[in-house]
C-alpha cells in the first residue's frame, strides 16, 4: 500500500478531471421557483459609491479581476463615448441589504479601479481607445468628462428569491451558473462559496489546506474541487439518508442552510473532520481509494461516513481491526455492485453504499 507521508507535492497538484467523468448529476432539477426581480438605472458615480461601501459587493475570495488594462480601457471608452454597455444582474439579500454581483464583476471592477486611478501597480491610463482619452486617468478627464461618466447610466436587473432558505437557493445558484460572463467558468463549489458565504464556507476553505486532507484527496486546488469534497463528506455524514439524487443541488442545499452554523456545531465538524481524515490517511488507504489511480469518490465518500459513525460510536479505533474489516468490504459482491456505477444521480446506490459501509464498520473493534 502507499504511504501517504511519502506523497510528493506533483502528487497532491494533480487535476481532478479523471474524477468528474463519473460525477455527471442527471436528475432534473425543480422548475417551478418564485423569483422576483425587477430593473433599475444606476448612474456610475453611484456604482462606484456602493462598490467602495461593499453595499454592491462579490466576496474577494471568489474571484480575481482577469481583464487586461487594454479590455478595461475600450470598456471606459464605451461609457465616455456614450455606446451602449451591457447591463448587470445582482442577488439582493434580505438580511443585510447588500446586492451580490451575480454577472458583471468584470466591468463593475474596472469602472472602480478606474475611478481609484490604479490598475494593478500601476496607474490607470487609458491605452488603445480614441486619441481623445488615450493616456488620461479618471483625474486627467476634463470636468465636462468626468459628469460625462459620472452620470451614465448602467441598467442592472435585481433578482430576489421569495424563500430563499427553501428549494429557490437553487434558482440562484442557477441564474450565477448560466448568466456569469466573466470569461473563465465559474466551478460548482466557486459558485457555492460565493452565493452562501459564511461559517461554514470559511471552516471548509480552512479544512481544505489541512496537511492530512491535501494528502489524502491529492487534488489541484485552483477550482476548489478540494473544497467540494471536504463539503461533500460533511454533508453526508450529516444527512446522507436525505440525498437527492443529484450531488450539486444537495450540496447547494446544504452548503446555504448551514451557512452560518452555530460556533459549537462548526466547531464539532472541523474537529471530526481532521480526525476521520488522519485515521485514512494512517491506516495508508490510497491504493483502496484510488483503485486505477484516480480517486474513486464512490469509495471514498461511503468509507468516510463509515467511519465518520464508526467513530462516533466509540472514540477509540483499532485501525488493524478495521483495515481487516474494510478488506472484507471491498471483497463483498452487495458492496461491488453499490459501487459499480460510480454516479451521485443513482440515489439508491449513493445511499445503499453508504449504508453498507455504515453497517460494515460498526461491527469493527
Amino acid at each position: 500500500m502507499s504511504d501517504f507521508s511519502e506523497i510528493s507535492e506533483q502528487e497532491i497538484t494533480m487535476p481532478y478531471d479523471d474524477i468528474e467523468k463519473d460525477e455527471k448529476d442527471e436528475t432534473p432539477d425543480q422548475a417551478d421557483y418564485k423569483l422576483s426581480s425587477y430593473g433599475i438605472d444606476f448612474d456610475v458615480s453611484g456604482l462606484v459609491r456602493r462598490l467602495n461601501n461593499d453595499s454592491i459587493y462579490l466576496p474577494d475570495f471568489q474571484r480575481n479581476y482577469v481583464w487586461s488594462i487594454k479590455k478595461g480601457s475600450k470598456f471606459i471608452e464605451s461609457l465616455l463615448l456614450g455606446l451602449p454597455v451591457p447591463g448587470i444582474f445582482l442577488y439582493k439579500e434580505d438580511e443585510a441589504q447588500k446586492m451580490l454581483i451575480i454577472d458583471g464583476f468584470q466591468r463593475l471592477e474596472t469602472i472602480k479601479l478606474f475611478y481609484q486611478g490604479i490598475f494593478g501597480k500601476k496607474k490607470f491610463e487609458l491605452s488603445d481607445v480614441v486619441e481623445e482619452f488615450d493616456g488620461k486617468s479618471y483625474f486627467d478627464l476634463s470636468d465636462e468628462l468626468k459628469r460625462k461618466i459620472d452620470d451614465t447610466l448602467l441598467h442592472a436587473t435585481i433578482i430576489k428569491a421569495d424563500n430563499p432558505k427553501e428549494k429557490n437557493f437553487n434558482a440562484i445558484y442557477m441564474i450565477f451558473e448560466r448568466l456569469n460572463t466573466g470569461g473563465v467558468n465559474l466551478s460548482p463549489q466557486e459558485i457555492r462559496n460565493c452565493v452562501s458565504h459564511g461559517k461554514l464556507q470559511k471552516k471548509i476553505e480552512e479544512l481544505s489546506k489541512d496537511d492530512d486532507i491535501k494528502l489524502v484527496i491529492k487534488l489541484d486546488p485552483k477550482r476548489k474541487k478540494d473544497q467540494e469534497i471536504v463539503l461533500r463528506f460533511i454533508a453526508l455524514s450529516d444527512n446522507y439518508n436525505e440525498y437527492n439524487g443529484n450531488m450539486k443541488q444537495y450540496l447547494n442545499n446544504y452548503m446555504f442552510a448551514n451557512r452560518d452554523m452555530s460556533n459549537s456545531r462548526i466547531n464539532k465538524i472541523i474537529e471530526n473532520t481532521k480526525t476521520i481524515f488522519k485515521i485514512i490517511k494512517d491506516m495508508k488507504l490510497d491504493e483502496v481509494i484510488r483503485p486505477n489511480g484516480s480517486l474513486n469518490l464512490a469509495i471514498l465518500d461511503s468509507l468516510w461516513v463509515g467511519i465518520y459513525h464508526r467513530h462516533n460510536q466509540n472514540n477509540t479505533i483499532d485501525k488493524v481491526d478495521l483495515k481487516r474489516t474494510i478488506d472484507g468490504l471491498l471483497e463483498s459482491e452487495e458492496y461491488k455492485e453499490a459501487i459499480s456505477t460510480g454516479k451521485t444521480h443513482h440515489k439508491d446506490s449513493v445511499i445503499n453504499r453508504i449504508n453498507i459501509t455504515v453497517e460494515e464498520l460498526s461491527k469493527s473493534k
